[in-house]
């Protein structure tokens, strides 16, 4: 009996192991398939979608930028003219206020937004071609491997491989001309639809990885979870069964035990025999008793199944929904009566339903387990926000029979959710109206500064021009008392020169007829007092002060026309003419250390302000002589187009850099040390030039290679 007991109870633990084992490896098996298998093509596929939708923002910035033939930006060392960009006329523009803007076109534009925010984005971009206009812009290898795919028709190149030790995407589209794209590849024989080359990504798989084992962590901490609740159920269940057929047996052994004894005495112990059958009573009603309870463990378990937080049903292959909880009821909006033996469509229909994404449809497919968030609609109307979940239903004998779906109601979380985003929304249109205000607060305190500022320039210039007038009348005053004495010493050189004349001949006629007695003793006396001489020097004498007086009377020359004022009025001048007075004017400036080189064209007559224009040929030779330490070259220059005259003044001084070209024109913007100058000179040439003339002021200049001023003005007749 103990024998056949023990074989009894070793069968139960033997289903135990078995069942045990079995639950490993499904849960084993499921850890594989979602952390090992599905995670490299998650990560290619979230590495793939990402990559387009970085490379549809730069298609969509480069077609904008195409669209409107490229965008104008301020000129700096961090963006430069573009040389390749040579060839197309108003490449760059300069502003009024001296500031100088320059075209970028879209290839030109994403170049540099890749290279300023690549290390922000973490992925590098590039635009390329077999034809590249910039040298830079040739493509690497692999990128030259996938110009030539799309030759043959493909429409994108796609390939994983190790970039700097990381594995990473690259992918590549193809460039095709668009109409905007010809203003600078025209040259180089495209037509619209021509495919120009490609725009490429090299996209690291690092954060994408790191995010799949962090989710690789999170589902095999919950396979985990769940394989210990599984052994635990299993453990709980085979102790209560083992527990029952050990109670069986001892049933089963009593029982021989008793026909045993009732087939050796059966005549003479009928006593006993009625003591086993009372016996035998005992133990048909603890089976009664195990039989109760295994019906009162089942009535709890669906008690379990109707009393759970999520609505729950088995749906059967046909779309039948064979059982489902109290939960579920409610949710459907229907009763017991009213949702059994229908279709699951019928009675909770949602988005998914007759669709690939059906989570019936997906588990023929092969899918053991979905999750996901879907709407759903009861029978009595209401919309539904659920998180459902499904699975495959097993019968008792192990076969596929359909599907377990639960129902979570989320819809007050949506709710919750809408309520958060419209008012983040209503605080995020406040905080723009806040800063439209401090914007518009801002605007106003940068145009009173401007106003004070220019008011500041006008009382500088208004003292600047009456200082110039004061000095201009000086000037003229100085230069009308030089004038006067000059022209008596003129008149009077001229009239000397003629009477030593005179006396020269007068000797030369004495010397001939002086008697040959006394010629010997007459040439004597003439070598000694050297009257050969001073005839000779005489001359020269009289000639280097008429020179003289001829200089004098050129620079008095000069101080009138510079300083007179009937030139202030709008008349017709020479602007040769003008320079060189003004070179007479400032000759002494510059006469010590500076070569000056003229280099005059043929200029028609001109209307304008002459005292002015002086003004500003005078601060422009001042400062290119200042910019000169030791010995330097000013080169002035002056030609026409007929329509427009043009003055350049180009120095081999120390140049400028480009923070000080940008301000060079701003009022009390100044270079010099303190007390050496007002910041006004250029300032006041610039408005004079620009505004008074209707014509234009640049500059040119490197740092250590000199500086060029180039005035271009308007050619106006009588």
């Amino acid at each position: 009996m103990t024998v056949k007991a023990s074989r009894n109870i070793s069968s139960p633990k033997r289903f135990l192991l078995i069942t045990i084992l079995t639950w490993s490896s499904c849960v084993l098996i499921a850890w594989f398939m979602i952390s090992i298998s599905g995670q490299r093509t998650q990560v290619e596929h979230t590495a793939i979608h990402e990559a387009h939708s970085f490379l549809a923002a730069d298609r969509t910035f480069r077609l904008w930028a195409a669209s409107h033939g490229g965008v104008y930006v301020p000129s700096s060392s961090k963006t430069p003219p573009n040389p390749y960009l040579a060839h197309i006329p108003n490449r760059d523009l300069s502003l009024d206020n001296g500031k100088g803007l320059t075209l970028m076109n879209p290839a030109y534009m994403l170049r540099q937004l890749h290279e300023e925010y690549s290390e922000a984005l973490e992925l590098r971009g590039h635009i390329t071609s077999l034809d590249p206009i910039r040298p830079e812009n040739a493509p690497a290898d692999w990128e030259r491997r996938a110009l030539g795919t799309f030759k043959t028709g493909n429409e994108e190149f796609v390939e994983f491989t190790k970039v700097d030790g990381h594995e990473s995407l690259r992918m590549m589209q193809p460039l095709v001309t668009q109409e905007g794209c010809l203003k600078c590849h025209a040259h180089q024989g495209y037509k619209v639809g021509d495919i120009r080359g490609g725009i490429s990504i090299t996209f690291p798989l690092t954060e994408l990885w790191n995010e799949a084992r962090q989710h690789r962590i999170y589902w095999s901490l919950s396979l985990l979870l769940l394989w210990l609740l599984g052994l635990a159920g299993i453990w709980f269940s085979s102790r209560r069964i083992i527990a029952e057929i050990e109670a069986k047996d001892e049933a089963y052994g009593e029982l021989e035990i008793y026909q045993h004894t009732l087939e050796q005495n059966v005549r003479d112990r009928t006593k006993s025999v009625e003591e086993a059958n009372a016996q035998l009573e005992e133990e048909v009603e603890e089976r009664a008793k195990i039989q109760d309870a295994l019906e009162s463990s089942h009535g709890e378990l669906e008690q379990i199944f109707n009393s759970a937080a999520d609505g729950m049903r088995i749906v059967d292959w046909d779309h039948n929904v064979i059982k489902f909880n109290d939960t579920f009821a409610r949710m459907a909006g229907g009763s017991r009566l009213s949702l059994g033996g229908r279709k699951c469509y019928e009675i909770f229909p949602g988005l998914l339903c007759h669709t690939e994404e059906c989570p019936l449809q997906e588990a023929r497919n092969g899918e053991k387990a979905t999750s996901r968030e879907t709407i759903k609609t009861s029978l009595d109307g209401n919309t539904i926000h659920c998180l459902s979940q499904s699975t495959i239903f097993y019968d008792s004998a192990g076969s596929p029979m359909g599907i377990l779906e639960s129902f979570r109601d989320i819809s007050e979380f949506k709710k919750l959710e809408q309520e958060l985003s419209e008012e983040a929304a209503r605080t995020a249109q406040q905080a723009v109206e806040l800063q439209q205000k401090n914007t518009d607060i801002i605007s106003q305190n940068v145009e009173i500064e401007q106003a004070l500022h220019e008011l500041k320039a006008t009382q500088s210039q208004m003292l600047q021009n009456e200082k110039m007038a004061t000095v201009g009348q000086l000037a003229a005053g100085v230069a009308h008392e030089i004038n006067n004495p000059t022209g008596f010493v003129t008149s009077n050189l001229s009239t000397l020169e003629k009477y030593v004349q005179r006396i020269t001949d007068f000797l030369d006629k004495l010397a001939e007829m002086v008697p040959a007695e006394n010629e010997e003793e007459i040439s004597k006396l003439r070598k000694k007092m050297k009257i050969d001489h001073i005839t000779e020097d005489i001359h020269d004498l009289i000639e280097e002060s008429l020179d003289g007086t001829e200089r004098i009377k050129k620079i008095v020359m000069s101080l009138k026309n510079f300083s007179r004022q009937d030139h202030e009025e709008y008349g017709q001048t020479d602007i040769n003419d003008c320079l060189d007075s003004t070179l007479n004017v400032v000759w002494n400036e510059l006469k010590y250390k500076v070569t000056v080189d003229k280099e005059y064209g043929e200029l028609p007559l001109t209307r304008c302000y002459a005292q002015q224009l002086n003004q500003v040929f005078m601060n422009l030779l001042v400062n290119s002589a200042q910019a000169i330490e030791e010995q330097g070259v000013i080169t002035i220059k002056t030609w026409t187009d007929d329509a427009k005259i043009f003055i350049s003044v180009a120095d081999t001084g120390s140049g400028m850099d480009e923070e000080t070209m940008a301000r060079i024109f701003d009022p009390f913007y100044t270079t010099k040390g303190k007390d050496k100058g007002t910041g006004l000179g250029l300032s006041i040439a610039h408005d004079i030039i620009t505004k008074k003339h209707h014509g234009r002021l640049c500059v040119e200049s490197r740092k250590g290679q000199g500086t060029t001023f180039i005035i271009e003005i308007p050619v106006v007749e009588e």
